[in-house]
């Protein structure tokens, strides 16, 4: 007599067979383009909902160290070096 491990391994088995004998229809351009299109459009609002999210979060969490870094950049700007070569010509006294 057959255990019930023996049997439902029979079963699945046996769908699994079965299974593999059956073939689906090919789908044309169109109805790929079609399924493709309403994967996007399910997706994209999800996509758009978390994007926003993550902008609003890391925003102020990213943006003030980058401001602060530029203003300090500024306050600390030496002055423009200055060339002699840079007056030639400009001088009005010849």
């Amino acid at each position: 007599m057959m255990t019930s491990g023996k049997l439902i391994t029979i079963l699945i088995t046996a769908l699994i067979i079965t299974s593999c004998g059956k073939e689906e229809k090919p789908l044309t351009p169109k109805q790929i383009r079609q399924r493709a299109d309403s994967i996007y459009k399910n997706n994209l609002k999800k996509m758009q909902q978390q994007a926003k999210e993550d902008y609003e979060k890391r925003l102020p969490i990213e943006l003030k160290p980058k401001v602060d870094s530029i203003l300090q950049r500024k306050m600390e700007a030496a002055p423009i070096p200055v060339f002699p070569e840079d007056n030639t010509g400009v001088d009005d006294t010849i």
